[in-house]
């Protein structure tokens, strides 16, 4: 566009001795009219406002394309935590989670209903998390962290619960 724009305006318009001329077919000069004038500004205007467009949308797309690599991870970790948090409230699912040489627990119901809870919970901070790692990349990490700790002691607390569980 820009090529197209620059010959034109080698074509049509040209000095000289201080005077904007418009240039004939075979080689005469006549003066520029107002309105040939007006109409290469307005495709200048036009180039820019669309060189700007791309420009924007470039930095557009590199900004979503480092937020996907600074939250990728953690979003993807929420999605699997949401599908197990599915599995036990919906389903009660409890194998899904349990190892198997553990005791089956006592109730199924209740066991799926707080699992699922806890997990849960666990997602919406791993979505916190993602989010939190725009501003800081280790804060993010700590909140996942702190995540896990918790959900390990109401893991915990939960086979004790169900299962008797007294190890």
């Amino acid at each position: 566009m820009d090529a197209v724009l620059s010959i034109a305006a080698l074509v049509f318009y040209g000095r000289k001795q201080g005077k904007r001329l418009l240039f004939g077919r075979r080689g005469t000069e006549r003066p520029c009219n107002a309105e040939a004038h007006s109409l290469k500004l307005k495709h200048n205007s036009i180039y820019r406002s669309i060189r700007n467009r791309e420009r924007i949308g470039e930095g557009s797309r590199k900004m979503v394309e480092s937020i996907w690599q600074e939250m990728g991870l953690p979003l993807l970790f929420t999605v699997l935590l949401l599908y197990y948090a599915i599995k036990l409230l919906v389903f009660h699912d409890v194998e899904s989670i349990r190892p198997k040489e553990r005791p089956p627990v006592s109730d199924r119901k209740g066991y799926g209903r707080e699992a699922g809870i806890f997990v849960l919970i666990f997602a919406l901070i791993s979505l916190v998390a993602s989010f939190c790692m725009l501003i800081h990349p280790f804060l993010g990490i700590t909140l996942i962290l702190l995540g896990l700790i918790l959900s390990a002691v109401q893991f915990k607390r939960l086979e004790e619960k169900y299962a008797g569980d007294r190890k």
